[in-house]
């Protein structure tokens, strides 16, 4: 009899000794592990953003992952178009990757972000190049940080600094702000510096604060060393 009660012991100690061996992945998912996990996944997917019927972002990614829980549509490769109330593209932002968050209707782009500008021809009249940039989803607010470049089309006139903000206001001429260092470069490679910059969203009239002052250009000529 005692030997039967030992090997009953024993048996049931081996079985309880082995239920936790299983690997992560044979084990149902944990609260840990669905709060990593997205709940929607789309994969070459596009998504449009809606204001009062009309459609004011289109994005294109390869890979969107969503979680609700916390208000976040990660995308992977992303490319998305800015419309305004006529239903007309006015700027497009390519980017590595970014975080869409819905109801603060913003948008923020990292690496490799370039955006462009277009005139109501639809010809691109400018472009922002820099390392990440949060946007909101109608495209007319945003803020560019990090080794910012801004080109003017026309002529490829560079403007250099270390942060952008573009905020549109009725009745603002000058809509593109720093309060940073800014170095222009014409294509032939002169160069000339400020310290703040105010200007229009296809870069044809420049002010800046010390040691400028107010340039008014449709070509570089006007900018020396």
């Amino acid at each position: 009899m005692l030997v039967r009660i030992l090997t009953v012991l024993v048996l049931l100690f081996m079985l309880s000794s082995c239920t936790d061996q299983r690997s992560p992945q044979d084990r149902p998912p944990t609260a840990a592990d669905s709060a990593s996990k997205p709940d929607t996944e789309l994969r070459g997917a596009i998504i449009y953003h809606y204001e009062h019927g009309l459609v004011t972002t289109e994005i294109r990614a390869d890979s969107i992952k969503e979680f609700g829980a916390s208000d976040s549509t990660m995308a992977y490769n992303l490319d998305v178009d800015f419309f305004d109330s006529a239903g007309q593209i006015t700027s497009n932002l390519v980017g590595d990757s970014g975080i869409s968050r819905e109801t603060k209707g913003q948008i923020t782009v990292f690496s490799n972000v370039v955006l462009l500008t277009y005139d109501s021809a639809r010809h691109a009249s400018s472009k922002l190049i820099g390392d990440s940039i949060i946007t909101l989803e109608n495209g007319q607010h945003l803020t560019i940080y990090d080794h910012v470049v801004a080109i003017r089309e026309s002529d490829n006139l560079r403007i250099q600094t270390d942060s952008l903000v573009w905020n549109p206001i009725p009745g603002d001429s000058f809509p593109v702000k720093t309060d940073a260092f800014v170095r222009f470069t014409t294509s032939t490679g002169t160069s000339w510096d400020g310290w703040g910059m105010v200007t229009d969203r296809d870069l044809s009239i420049i002010r800046t604060g010390e040691g400028s002052g107010t340039v008014n250009i449709s070509d570089t000529a006007g900018l020396s060393e």
